[in-house]
């Protein structure tokens, strides 16, 4: 009965053991277009402005963006994120907000260990970041002008001309579900005095957690049953 008693602990380790994971259904900018310009990026939507609906965002080269300014104002594109952008290059849009949305799957994942971080940059500049919008798991994160961040449980740093930041999503912990979950970034678009290039560029430097504890299958459940019952019956033996 010896290989019955480590089956049974081998298995409670098994269980036992939290294996910290990918989320891998979260995606920088411009990943969902393979990061070429004027790509549409199948991973972001974009609304609001004179946009009529929903859009695809697209990928936009780092100087257009900023309406011809030098790339010295914004970090260059490059194979991790891209900015992107509400139409292909030059993006010139009324003033107004423009939301843009991902979404991303924890089916599988112990909720209360995801940890997503990473860095932004906005043309013009980055009001808010919500987590799942419109649904009782709403969190809102307000920003203020420039990129300075009202929220101590982020980290900020003056990037370049507009800002960019350093986030820290710790404040959702307890606000992200299992299931499909989405974050808007929500940018403001300045005429200057007219239409004006505007755009977004998110890059997630982590986005893991601990994959949920797996329930023993039926078949689990009858071997440890087995098993017990073999360690009784041992143990009657050697009382015997």
């Amino acid at each position: 009965m010896k290989t019955i008693n480590l089956v049974v602990l081998t298995f409670f380790m098994s269980v036992g053991i939290a294996h910290s994971a990918n989320i891998s259904s979260l995606f920088s900018t411009g990943a969902g277009a393979s990061f070429n310009d004027g790509t549409v990026d199948s991973n972001w939507t974009v609304t609001g402005g004179s946009l009529p609906s929903t859009t695809y965002a697209v990928t936009t080269p780092t100087g257009l963006v900023w309406g011809g300014f030098t790339t010295a104002n914004a970090h260059t594109n490059n194979g991790v994120s891209t900015w992107i952008s509400p139409s292909a290059p030059p993006a010139f849009h009324p003033g107004g907000n423009y939301t843009y949305r991902t979404s991303f799957d924890l089916t599988g994942f112990n909720l209360n260990t995801v940890s997503i971080s990473g860095r932004w940059e906005a043309d013009n500049r980055l009001t808010s970041i919500i987590l799942n919008a419109g649904t009782a798991n709403s969190q809102t994160i307000t920003l203020t002008s420039q990129g300075a961040l009202l929220n101590s449980v982020l980290t900020q740093y003056d990037w370049n001309l507009n800002g960019t930041s350093n986030f820290d999503f710790s404040l959702f912990t307890n606000f992200y579900k299992s299931g499909v979950n989405t974050l808007d970034f929500v940018v403001v678009n300045t005429p200057n005095p007219g239409n004006s290039a505007t755009g977004l560029r998110v890059e997630f430097t982590n986005k893991s957690a601990t994959l949920a504890a797996a329930i023993p299958e039926p078949n689990a459940l009858v071997l440890i049953g087995v098993a017990a019952i073999g360690i009784a019956v041992t143990r009657r033996q050697k009382l015997a």
